[in-house]
């Protein structure tokens, strides 16, 4: 079995959520990249991580969202894994990616209405008063 991501890509059937999950969780290279599913990938869409620098197509997409539809502003997972790889630092892309799915399976589940946002720690207010929004900008609208 290759070691390396393009070794791996290489062989069919395998892209690189599979590579990076085998170079992380196989071969121990915690370094090799963020591994995005879905799950992850609609999380990151939800907070607003793969709106590039306009958020009102953030905003557009988590209204499309909350309304059933698909969210077009998040990009493809890869591209997901590229925004997550240029914010984070790489000691910890291996356990964001493990914490990151596990969150979006249990909480921040697919479909209008069934996201478990009052149970989601993202979406506590970060400060008092009025006008303070949570960390998650989704949270408001589910």
């Amino acid at each position: 079995v290759p070691r390396t991501y393009k070794g791996l890509t290489a062989l069919p059937g395998v892209g690189p959520k599979v590579a990076l999950c085998v170079m992380t969780v196989v071969f121990g290279q915690t370094h090799a990249g963020v591994v995005v599913d879905s799950n992850l990938h609609r999380l990151c869409n939800r907070l607003g991580i793969n709106a590039g620098s306009s958020s009102s197509l953030a905003v557009a997409g988590r209204r499309d969202e909350a309304a059933g539809k698909h969210n077009s502003s998040g990009g493809s997972a890869e591209s997901t894994r590229k925004n997550l790889q240029q914010w984070l630092p790489k000691e910890e892309w291996a356990d964001f990616s493990v914490r990151g799915i596990a969150l979006a399976q249990a909480l921040c589940v697919p479909g209008p209405g069934k996201p478990r946002c009052s149970q989601c720690p993202m979406s506590a207010a970060l400060g008092d008063g009025p006008g303070v929004l949570p960390l998650c900008p989704s949270a408001e609208l589910f």
